[in-house]
């Protein structure tokens, strides 16, 4: 009995498979980011509408992407939105939960942004770069815009997790992104309504951003943990401080009736 099989050549469908897996694996298509038209992407990857569609469902089973009637393919994330909503939602209501939010954002953070200075390419540190300009023009800009703050810190961080080589800890992070733009979303709201406060956001994202581009992963991880912590401090400071002037408010209010 012969111990081989005859090699088979793989079927066109297979080798769209494999390319669209590695793909959204390696980062470069993301959690909730839409694929191109049916008909644009199978002339893009040279194959007929049928390979590409068979393709698409064998990935759609194994839950890497997720077809919308009339929207078109989207690559799916792990953490779905029926579970970051709700999280999000107890974040606004609850203030021990945005603390549970940058508690999970430290284990997550601090570990990818190591990994990054140990990891980043070239290539990484040119995106890593670019957002972190964004993130200053943001600060510079003559006009305030919180919005464009919130994008251009989601958009560094997100650089820093793909800059890991991590894919694990790249997509877990990228399919929390919702949660992630609420809190930084927040936080920011706070810490902007003090320069004191703000202004040392602007040093920690600096330090960071050049702890990764000197390849030091000891200092990439105690800065991004002490911007952590200073978020941490100066919200539980901010809530405290919300606290008292409410107190006083009451007993103003209660005075004068």
């Amino acid at each position: 009995m012969p111990k081989f099989h005859r090699v088979k050549v793989s079927k066109i469908s297979d080798s769209i498979v494999s390319q669209l897996e590695d793909l959204v694996l390696e980062g470069v298509l993301k959690p909730g980011e839409k694929l191109p038209p049916e008909r644009e992407l199978a002339e893009e990857l040279d194959v007929s509408r049928p390979s590409l569609r068979e393709a698409i469902i064998i990935l759609e089973a194994r839950g890497l992407l997720e077809s919308r009637r009339g929207g078109g393919t989207f690559v799916r994330g792990i953490a779905s939105p029926t579970m970051v909503d709700p999280l999000i939602e107890l974040m606004r209501k609850r203030e021990s939960a945005k603390f549970d939010v940058l508690e999970m954002r430290r284990i997550l953070e601090v570990a990818a942004t190591g990994f990054a200075a140990q990891r980043r390419t070239d290539a990484d540190l040119e995106l890593i770069e670019r957002r972190f300009k964004d993130l200053e023009d943001a600060y510079t800009a003559a006009e305030v815009d919180a919005g464009r703050e919130v994008e251009a810190d989601v958009e560094f961080h997100l650089a820093l997790a793909d800059a890991s080589h991590n894919m694990a800890l790249t997509h877990v992070i990228r399919s929390m992104i919702g949660l992630l733009r609420a809190d930084i979303s927040f936080n920011i709201d706070r810490l902007r309504h003090k320069e004191v406060h703000h202004t040392p956001l602007k040093d920690q994202h600096r330090e960071i951003f050049a702890a990764v581009a000197a390849g030091d992963a000891d200092a990439a991880r105690t800065t991004a943990n002490r911007h952590l912590d200073f978020v941490e401090q100066k919200l539980r400071e901010n809530i405290k401080e919300y606290e008292r002037e409410a107190r006083a408010e009451r007993r103003l209010h209660h005075s004068a009736g």
